[in-house]
């Protein structure tokens, strides 16, 4: 949730958290991080956003439009963020180290196949122009991908905004979606920072060790 959601939609953040959903920080005003010079300070909005309202900080963090910088990562360790969810380097969670510090992070991989954008988004205030998918095609590159996780024993994550899936037939198509999920059986439904509490577990007791992707920063950028 953008920190200035959060701001604006006080009520809307309380019911979110009432019914168990999980609520992540993205960004202060959705600002691209690795377009922006002054990330840190955008960071810091939202960081203080986020807990004036629910009263500490995130455990995980989604950068707008996956726009993680080559600064985000250590920003996130300095905030105490846990786990980060804005990169595709995988199919299952792994470890991002910074190389200056050897601090890490979980990274729990998203997809542009998981996202509704590319099905639905078509906006000429942003930008963006798209073909508009009907919500069965959409489905049918969301179960696909299901269907492969499902097979392999891989993670599965969304990305869908309401504004977009949020549409009545889009919504149903998704009530559709889950129904098939459950009827297949093996399949963990779980918020991320739950992933994240069972891969902490699974290292600290010796059960599996992630993959470490480690990020350099460029020596001008010190």
């Amino acid at each position: 949730m953008p920190g200035w959601v959060i701001e604006k939609y006080p009520a809307q953040i309380d019911l979110l958290a009432r019914h168990g959903h999980e609520i992540g920080l993205h960004g202060y005003l959705h600002e691209r991080s690795n377009e922006i010079r002054d990330e840190l300070y955008w960071l810091g909005r939202g960081l203080d956003s986020y807990k004036a309202h629910l009263g500490k900080g995130p455990r995980g963090w989604r950068a707008p439009s996956f726009a993680f910088s080559k600064h985000s990562l250590r920003a996130l360790l300095d905030a105490g963020v846990e786990y980060d969810s804005s990169l595709m380097g995988d199919d299952i969670p792994y470890a991002l180290r910074d190389a200056d510090s050897n601090r890490s992070l979980l990274e729990l991989p998203i997809d542009w196949t998981l996202h509704d954008f590319p099905h639905y988004a078509h906006n000429r205030d942003l930008g963006y122009r798209m073909p508009i998918s009907a919500p069965q095609r959409a489905m049918e590159v969301f179960r696909s991908e299901f269907d492969g996780a499902w097979e392999f024993g891989a993670s599965w994550i969304s990305v869908w905004h309401p504004a977009l899936s949020g549409r009545l037939a889009r919504f149903k198509a998704v009530l559709e979606l889950v129904d098939y999920m459950r009827d297949k059986g093996g399949v963990w439904f779980a918020r991320l920072d739950q992933i994240c509490d069972h891969v902490q577990r699974l290292i600290a007791d010796g059960r599996w060790t992630p993959r470490v992707e480690t990020l350099l920063r460029s020596a001008e950028s010190r």
